[in-house]
Order: C-alpha cells, then sequence, then structure tokens
C-alpha cells in the first residue's frame, strides 16, 4: 500500500507551545485549506499558524504553567485506487502503532478506535490519554497528554485523507477538561469537506 506521507496520521508530539506564539485570532473566523474550510474557536486567546503545505494549526496556552491545546487540520495524499476498507486499515495500524508514543517517555492509559461517518465521510475516530513516565517531559512533576479526533477520506477527492485532531497537554488530571472537549466540538463540528482540492 502507497501513500505520499503519513504525517497526518497522529501528531507524536505537541506543538511547542512554550515557544513565542503567532498572534492570537479572531474569533469565529473561517479558515481553509485545500478541500477543508474549518471556524476557529469562539473564545479568545487562541492563535493560529498560517496554513503551509496543507495544514492549518490553533493553539492556546492553559491557566496553568505549561499547560496547552492545540487544534489541527492537516491533509495528506493517499492512492485514489485503495477502497474504504484499504484507508480503514492503514488509518487503524497508524493510530494503534504510533499514537502510545515513545514506550520510554509514555505510559498509554487509553486508546479508542473505531469506524464512523462524519460529515459524509469515511473516518477512523480515535480518543487516546498518555501519561508521562517519572523524570520524562520537559516540565517537573506528573504530566498526561491528550488527542481526540478523526482521520476521514475526503468524501469528493478519494485521493485525500484529513486529520482532524485536538491535543492537548497539563498536569492536573488525565481526562481532557469538559470545556476543552466541548471547544473541540465546536470546532470539529465548524469543518466542511470542500470541492477546493489541491489539484
Amino acid at each position: 500500500m502507497r501513500f505520499s506521507s503519513i504525517a497526518i496520521a497522529i501528531a507524536l508530539s505537541l506543538p511547542l507551545l512554550g515557544c513565542a506564539a503567532p498572534p492570537p485570532v479572531v474569533p469565529g473566523t473561517q479558515y481553509s485549506i485545500p478541500g477543508v474550510s474549518m471556524v476557529s474557536p469562539n473564545e479568545p486567546g487562541w492563535w493560529v499558524k498560517r496554513p503551509e503545505n496543507g495544514k492549518i494549526l490553533f493553539g492556546k496556552r492553559g491557566a496553568q504553567a505549561g499547560d496547552n491545546s492545540w487544534l489541527k487540520v492537516e491533509i495528506t495524499m493517499i492512492d485514489a485506487a485503495l477502497s474504504d476498507e484499504q484507508v480503514h486499515d492503514w488509518a487503524k495500524h497508524m493510530l494503534t502503532t504510533y499514537s502510545t508514543g515513545d514506550p520510554a517517555v509514555f505510559f498509554p492509559l487509553i486508546l479508542r478506535v473505531e469506524p464512523l461517518t462524519f460529515k459524509g465521510a469515511d473516518c477512523i475516530s480515535n480518543d487516546r490519554i498518555l501519561q508521562y513516565k517519572p523524570g520524562k517531559g520537559d516540565r517537573p512533576g506528573q504530566r498526561y497528554e491528550n488527542a481526540f479526533g478523526y482521520i476521514c477520506r475526503h468524501p469528493l477527492h478519494k485521493d485525500i485523507a484529513v486529520d482532524i485532531v485536538y491535543g492537548g497537554e497539563r498536569s492536573s488530571a488525565p481526562a481532557v477538561p469538559r470545556n476543552n472537549r466541548a471547544i473541540a466540538e465546536a470546532f470539529f463540528d465548524s469543518v466542511v469537506f470542500t470541492d477546493a482540492g489541491p489539484h
């Protein structure tokens, strides 16, 4: 099975949100990358890394030092001749193989992967929680990493796979805070698969 890239499957480590962040985004602003449009979170404090190479990233620092959240949409080219079942198998393999992170760094606490339909697209949903092992990570104390979202085959462009994901890092508890999950779900709901492909 040949894919031009597998980079969208899972973000194995969080973006460097501790560095200087890009300028704030206007809440509720529409953005697009080839084949996908979305609306930025309505809450203040989010920034956006301008779309490039079929990827867009929104980020926000948390209330506690070192805590952060991010939202990403990214596309990659796949073989249009592959069946939906083959794409599902590929996505499941990537999620179960790579989303548990480096075993020297993380304990995988939760990993759920299942097929579903999202916005008319055939997708694999995923939800994971990782716990940093003692002494690992770039900050002291107990820390957790979360990610959940979808890997979808574009319903209009069968040669495009789309990664739509929320991620976060926190020290307080392993579960994603209810407000953060609501923000992510609202962002997912804003996603539209468009006919404006990369070709």
